[in-house]
């Protein structure tokens, strides 16, 4: 790279920072579509979310990357949301729900989580891309429509500090606070904590992840009564096996909550629910 180059992605990494700050104070829109944004789409052209090919605008996915998403259509369990092989009627529950009923009610995740949303979701989350979020919540509306229809509040599954302070954003709250301003649903970021540092889950086992969970989750006494009787929606990126979202409800059923429903980007497809 050469002087010249340095300097325009130094001044265009500026902008970012700019752009982002516009976005949480009380700047005149008009500063931001006419200049942040015009100034920052020059320097650093608008491109696919996946593959950086360039694109007219963005957040988006070029046609190729978009026709690699497997958005989840066919028949699901009624419990926990996992792709059935066959369609037994809107209330059927897979053979696992109903061995081992999840403490939440009901749980819905809008793609498989094959390749490309894979890649999606690990840009939006380990490379301090927040702005990703605006690209996926229009499909959390479209997966989580009846889950959303009588929810109360909405919150997002927590990140312990040491890891937001790391990761700079929770990645759960960005696509929170997204589905709060589409739906009007009062948010709350504060209400549900992370209180310990959980090693990373990736390579555990369904069991080794429940231990793993087991005590990292707390509500503040001072929340109980706003929580109580309520019906609440929780957001996360993806479920993998369940056991981070299922931690989270179970603490929210022993202070009173009346529902809990589970929303998720993406899932990952367990063996015993492949879909055919």
């Amino acid at each position: 790279m050469n002087q010249t180059d340095s300097h325009i992605g130094s001044f265009a990494r500026q902008l970012v920072v700019w752009q982002r700050v516009a976005r949480q104070f009380v700047v005149p829109q008009f500063i931001t579509q006419q200049l942040i944004t015009p100034t920052l789409d020059f320097f650093l052209p608008p491109r696919c979310a996946t593959c950086d090919i360039v694109l007219a605008r963005a957040p988006a996915l070029c046609g190729q990357c978009w026709s690699k998403l497997d958005f989840i259509d066919g028949p699901i369990c009624n419990r926990t949301g996992a792709p059935l092989p066959f369609d037994l009627g809107p209330q059927t529950i897979s053979l696992n729900a109903m061995r081992h009923p999840p403490a939440y009610h009901h749980a819905r995740a809008a793609l498989y989580y094959t390749d490309t949303a894979r890649v999606l979701i690990r840009r939006f989350k380990f490379h301090d891309r927040p702005e990703l979020a605006n690209l996926m919540v229009p499909w959390l509306l479209r997966a989580g429509e009846k889950l959303l229809a009588h929810a109360d509040i909405i919150m997002p599954v927590p990140l312990h500090w040491t890891r937001l302070f790391g990761r700079r954003f929770n990645q759960s709250a960005e696509l929170a606070r997204k589905l709060a301003d589409l739906t009007g649903i009062d948010m709350q970021v504060e209400w549900l904590r992370r209180t310990r540092r959980t090693p990373q889950q990736i390579g555990l086992t369904r069991a080794d992840r429940r231990k793993n969970l087991r005590g990292a989750f707390t509500v503040p006494k001072k929340y109980y009564r706003f929580l109580r009787g309520k019906q609440v929606v929780l957001v996360d990126d993806v479920m993998t096996t369940g056991a981070t979202v299922e931690a989270c409800a179970k603490v929210l059923r022993r202070i009173g909550v009346a529902q809990i429903n589970v929303l998720t980007v993406a899932r990952v497809v367990l063996p015993e629910t492949v879909h055919i």
